[in-house]
């Protein structure tokens, strides 16, 4: 006989009135399994769930949400499951540490969809799908399937404001995993914001570890799908203790600066990111980051000058490798780099597809120092502008362009024939690229990756798809 550790209505079960009566606590106990029984009778008889598994089937209160803090998830174990139960308005742990070996699984209960969220929410309290606030070694989302694990957003016209997924503070060691995500603002933010008076939120008191993203579908989200790492390469606070983005480089004697906490080891991969109204991926304050096999579509619907790139490394972001991802047909930059040069660290850019954008295919750009970025196999194809866009404002960032092939780029003016810029001590060094005015006289494949046809002028360069 299988045993169930069970939770249901948590703050009544796990905590009961000592004053109730012996009769009614029994009562209670059959409802109790009476209600997992019919849970565990109708799962798929493939189902197979082991003896040994804490498992803590969790269900909505009577306000349809479920909020456990420290003093509650303390007694759930590293190696446990939480199998979430029905249609939560909201989900908010505090405080769950599972450990490397044995992580803490948050997933829908085997064959039964999970939906979660609030299309009505309209300002307020619960602003968060999911919340997971100094929780570690956790696995978030289905065994199985996106389908079976939905976060349904805000609708409303305050929903740019309502979170998906919302990691935040110091909740590192997760993994997000089969969920889609629809409609609200940020579809999945994961990042500790400085405060003034806790240094345990500056850079570099504190350091978030071990992130991966994968196998997430994110659409008709109103701002960023994916907001990961602190944007800010300096927080100020004025003379009032008023917290701003200070930029590059702040010069204000009167005012605090810091640099937020940054993640160490981040993987974005695997991920199917649809109409959102700002940026598809943002990724900053990293060391360590891979973003591949994505495809990101209909970016910056709202058409909001720097928000709305496909996908941002972004600053203070070191180590970085972007490579087979597929991002197309957004109103911005296709890519953005705003990385680190600092560490000696590597930037690879590499086997990418990038078409249609109203803007650049890429804007390199230097935030904090001079990086180097390689930039291989790359196709780049209709673009409004330029094909790349390399600007050292800051300081001179190099790219280093090898076997890409840039295709009907700059139809802003096509006579121009114009595919790359370099602005303010930006540097380039260009080998083996190939140029072409069309499609047709590149003879590629539209229909198929844009690969290259028999005989296609295009050799050795350009993106060659290959399946994840």
């Amino acid at each position: 006989m299988e045993t169930y550790k069970n939770t249901f209505s948590w703050e009544k079960i796990a905590k009961p009135d000592m004053t109730e009566s012996i009769n009614y606590i029994r009562m209670k106990k059959l409802v109790i399994f009476f209600i997992i029984t019919l849970i565990v009778s109708s799962c798929s008889k493939d189902t197979i769930i082991h003896p040994d598994t804490d498992a803590h089937i969790i269900t909505p209160d009577s306000s349809g949400r479920i909020n456990m803090y420290s003093d509650q998830t303390k007694d759930i174990l590293p190696g446990s499951t939480i199998y979430l139960v029905g249609n939560f308005l909201s989900v908010r742990f505090t405080g769950l540490k599972g450990n490397a070996e044995h992580p803490i699984r948050i997933t829908n209960y085997p064959g039964k969809k999970l939906v979660i969220g609030n299309p009505d929410w309209s300002k307020g309290a619960y602003s968060s799908a999911i919340q997971l606030l100094e929780c570690r070694h956790i696995i978030l989302g289905s065994e199985n399937s996106a389908a079976e694990f939905l976060i349904d957003g805000s609708t409303t016209k305050a929903r740019s404001s309502y979170f998906g997924i919302n990691l935040r503070p110091f909740t590192d060691n997760i993994e997000v995993k089969n969920i889609t995500i629809r409609n609200g603002g940020i579809g999945i933010v994961a990042k500790t914001d400085p405060e003034k008076d806790d240094p345990k939120t500056w850079h570099p008191a504190s350091v978030l570890e071990n992130l991966s993203i994968h196998n997430v579908n994110i659409t008709n989200v109103s701002t960023e799908a994916m907001y990961i790492g602190h944007t800010a390469v300096w927080w100020g606070w004025d003379e009032t203790g008023k917290g701003y983005n200070a930029g590059a480089k702040p010069d204000n004697p009167s005012h605090t600066y810091v640099m937020p906490v940054k993640w160490k080891n981040v993987k974005i991969y695997q991920n199917h990111i649809f109409g959102p109204g700002y940026d598809g991926i943002q990724a900053s304050a990293i060391e360590g980051l891979e973003i591949y096999g994505n495809e990101v579509a209909g970016f910056g619907t709202r058409a909001i000058w720097g928000q709305n790139a496909g996908i941002i490394v972004g600053g203070r972001t070191t180590d970085t490798n972007v490579h087979d991802n597929y991002v197309h047909d957004g109103t911005g930059e296709i890519l953005q780099f705003h990385g680190s040069g600092k560490n000696n660290s590597t930037h690879i850019i590499h086997n990418n597809l990038f078409v249609n954008s109203q803007s650049n295919g890429m804007g390199i750009y230097g935030l904090i120092d001079a990086a180097t970025i390689h930039i291989t196999n790359n196709t780049i194809v209709g673009c409004q502008l330029f094909a790349i866009q390399v600007n050292g404002k800051y300081y001179e960032t190099l790219a280093k362009l090898n076997n890409n092939a840039f295709v009907e780029c700059y139809q802003k003016d096509p006579s121009s024939l114009k595919y790359i810029r370099i602005m303010n001590n930006g540097k380039v060094e260009e080998s083996d690229d190939k140029e072409f005015d069309s499609i047709k006289s590149a003879q590629i494949d539209p229909h198929n990756h844009y690969q290259p046809l028999p005989g296609s002028p295009i050799e050795n360069a350009g993106y060659r798809h290959t399946s994840q």
